[in-house]
């Protein structure tokens, strides 16, 4: 993933800026039309974010370790300050699973106070800004049932949020990255851009300095700049290298490209290609190879992703599939597979969302029944995975895609014209003269990988406190789907996954440097003139450095993976999910709701790159709203919101250039990522436009589930006949070219 060092053409940097300050002025215009009825609207999204996490604190020490509510606590609610957070917050008691409201004081009752603050600046300056601030305090009897202690001594659990209404300018980090990405095709520095005006916004936007006067907030404007590099670089940066899930799969991804730096060095490479060589002609055959690994790795996206793209590379370099081809296929399966599997870490997130708005409301309906309910709704997974496979068993490509296809197919060079550093690497590491290829060197580490992430997560999961306790219960037996299913749920919850990427990556290295150290003594020698020093091949020293040499030559995707989680960090304090979702809910038309949820889902997850974050910002909003507006006469409007909401967060999180699994995709494949998403955009907005039309739109209009399909499969294979080519034709190995042909560069 070198950077393009392309000289910049004098109109795209000027376009781009024009580009952007247009958006953002019409965004301000949008935004003054509004008039208050919008601030009223993200004041009410930033407290309906607030709220539930401010209970679920208040609320954990009366449940159990599966979540459910050991007790019931009645609570006398004692709240102040702003009437939109106060109203949210006792609709939400109102239906809480633990904590039961009452009216009127008495014995045993617990006291909550609720302090909502708003601050914001005088209305005629910045009046998209303001800042709202909960404090909840819960004090209840040390013994949680209610009853007076002696002393009258209770146990007090407090929780204060804050969340920032930034409005429009809520959207500068994610539309500076894309506009700077374009105007100089360097990624990196279009990300760093976007962090650090993501910090600015946030000094300079702070309710208390624009309460100032200008000439004060002029004078103060140098300190809030050089106060952003400190804020990005402490909160932003810093975080992620921080956090614990984070480090492990950096840690993860390094570990893998180390293991096939060694793998290369001792003849595996080599010999997978081998093993693979009747794919040479067959590029198609290649191709579906890797949506059948990206299938099969369905529990987990990340691991798909790192796995998957690592080990296909050698394949589709030998049959000359493009890395632009391979990351595409590596990143459309990921995440769609993973979001509909019944066995994956996805299903825990997802249905625990389910769950909460299920109890929310009284349904009968638990989070698993109404996550089944919603399968077949997912209208852009499910088509999403079908178009992956259709262009590979049609051999048809278009737009970008068709581009990198040909080149690939009529030069051999898979990649950019200037390789990467792991493949500078890779082309100075290859195996010593002599040592005959040997495709098991690649195959056993693979592998020890693969099965070392999904025995981990069902290990780790299995001795977690809620997995224990459904099995002290009789919930389930041992070794049964639920139980299955329920390793992934609790280990997902709990955050231990990245645990088991990380074992199965240092497996999976140990076992790789063990075999190559065994084939030295393949290596031709003289009798009694071994060499047997550190630098001799296949010693410990030289596949030490090898492995240190191919794990270095990622820095720079480790650094765009941080940089994407740095804006999702800026995005997260800055509220662009509020903004978003405050913008599109007055439109609450029954028919149209799925189609809205969906655009807006996809939206959020752009902007931010994070699925997670929109499943979890959006299920509590609209599953209620779907329920109030239609879903309790007709569950199929509930269910569809419920499809809506997952399906366009990966979609959006899939099309994001700063979404953690897209920078994962072009790590692994070896793509360059501004390439990656060129190509990739075309496919994923025409998959989109398909679910929504013929699957949302349609489905919201009363059109039954099998018409829906069938509509939308045959606008997509139209779409295919109609503006795709065979870029196979172009491949002389295609086209009966001798064997002599010149090889495949990689």
């Amino acid at each position: 993933m070198a950077p393009d060092r392309t000289p910049i053409s004098g109109g795209r940097p000027l376009l781009s800026t024009a580009a952007l300050a247009v958006t953002l002025l019409g965004l301000w215009g949008a935004e003054r039309a509004a008039g208050p009825a919008l601030s009223d609207s993200r004041r009410r999204m930033a407290a309906q974010r607030l709220v539930p996490d401010g209970l679920a604190k208040l609320s954990a020490p009366h449940r159990d370790a599966r979540g459910r509510a050991r007790e019931r606590v009645p609570v006398l609610l004692d709240s102040a300050g702003d009437p939109g957070c106060v109203e949210v917050l006792t609709r939400a008691l109102r239906t809480h699973p633990v904590l039961l409201l009452r009216a009127h004081p008495g014995p045993g009752i617990g006291h909550l106070v609720a302090r909502c603050v708003l601050r914001r600046p005088p209305m005629w300056e910045g009046s998209s800004m303001a800042e709202l601030t909960l404090t909840l305090s819960l004090e209840v009897a040390r013994d949680g049932t209610g009853a007076e202690t002696q002393g009258g001594v209770g146990r007090r659990v407090t929780y204060r949020g804050r969340q920032r209404i930034t409005g429009y300018l809520a959207l500068a980090p994610p539309l500076v990255a894309v506009a700077v990405a374009l105007a100089t095709r360097r990624i990196l520095l279009s990300m760093l851009m976007a962090i650090f005006c993501g910090a600015l916004v946030v000094l300079a936007g702070d309710p208390s300095r624009l309460s100032a006067p200008l000439w004060e907030r002029l004078l103060r404007l140098p300190l809030d700049v050089l106060g952003a590099g400190v804020h990005a670089a402490r909160y932003y940066l810093l975080g992620p290298l921080l956090a614990q899930f984070k480090v492990q799969v950096m840690i993860f991804a390094t570990s893998l490209v180390g293991m096939i730096a060694v793998i290369t060095r001792a003849g595996g490479t080599d010999g997978l290609v081998s093993l693979v060589s009747r794919l040479k002609g067959r590029p198609h055959l290649a191709r579906l190879s890797v949506f059948l690994m990206g299938l099969a790795l369905f529990f987990d996206d990340c691991a798909n992703t790192l796995v998957v793209g690592s080990a296909a590379r050698p394949i589709t370099d030998a049959a000359r599939v493009s890395r632009e081809k391979l990351a595409y296929i590596v990143d459309s399966t990921a995440a769609p597979i993973a979001g509909v599997a019944l066995i994956s870490t996805w299903i825990g997130f997802e249905v625990g969302l389910f769950q909460t708005a299920s109890e929310s409301l009284g349904l009968a309906t638990g989070g698993f029944d109404l996550f089944l309910e919603a399968l077949p709704l997912r209208f852009y997974c499910i088509l999403t995975l079908g178009f992956v496979l259709a262009t590979i068993l049609l051999r048809r490509d278009f737009g970008p895609m068709l581009g990198a296809e040909r080149r690939a197919a009529r030069t051999g060079r898979t990649g950019t014209e200037e390789p990467t550093g792991q493949e500078h690497f890779l082309e100075r590491g290859g195996p010593p003269p002599g040592l005959e290829p040997s495709w098991p060197v690649a195959v056993v580490p693979i592998l020890t990988v693969l099965l070392g992430v999904l025995g981990g997560i069902l290990v780790l999961g299995h001795y977690t406190p809620g997995v224990r306790l459904a099995l002290s219960e009789g919930l389930y037996g041992w070794g049964s789907v639920r139980h299955l299913r329920d390793c992934f749920t609790q280990a997902a919850r709990a955050g231990i996954g990245g645990w088991a990427m990380l074992g199965a990556g240092c497996a999976g290295s140990v076992v790789a440097l063990a075999m190559a150290r065994r084939r030295r003594r393949h290596l031709p020698s003289a009798p009694g003139q071994a060499d047997r020093t550190r630098a001799a091949p296949l010693s410990w020293g030289e596949l030490g450095r090898a492995y240190i040499v191919g794990g270095r030559a990622i820095a720079s995707a480790i650094g765009i993976l941080v940089c994407a989680w740095a804006i999702q960090a800026a995005c997260d304090e800055l509220g662009t999910s509020v903004t978003l979702t405050a913008a599109l809910a007055g439109m609450v038309d029954p028919t149209l709701m799925p189609l809205l949820i969906f655009i807006t889902s996809a939206a959020i997850a752009f902007a931010t790159g994070t699925s997670w974050g929109t499943m979890g910002i959006l299920i509590p909003t609209v599953v209620p709203l779907a329920y109030a507006l239609g879903g309790r006469e007709h569950p199929v409007l509930l269910y569809l919101a419920a499809g809506a909401v997952l399906d366009g967060a990966i979609f959006g999180d899939h099309c994001s250039p700063i979404s953690d699994t897209t920078v994962m995709s072009s790590l692994s494949s070896g793509c360059d990522h501004l390439d990656h998403i060129r190509t990739q955009l075309p496919y994923a907005v025409t998959v989109m436009l398909a679910a929504a039309l013929f699957g949302y739109l349609a489905r919201g209009l009363g059109a039954p589930l099998w018409s829906c399909y069938a509509m939308a499969a045959t606008a997509l294979l139209s779409v295919l006949w109609a503006l795709g080519r065979n870029p196979d034709l172009s491949n002389p190995t295609a086209t009966g070219a001798a064997e002599s042909d010149p090889p495949v560069a990689r």
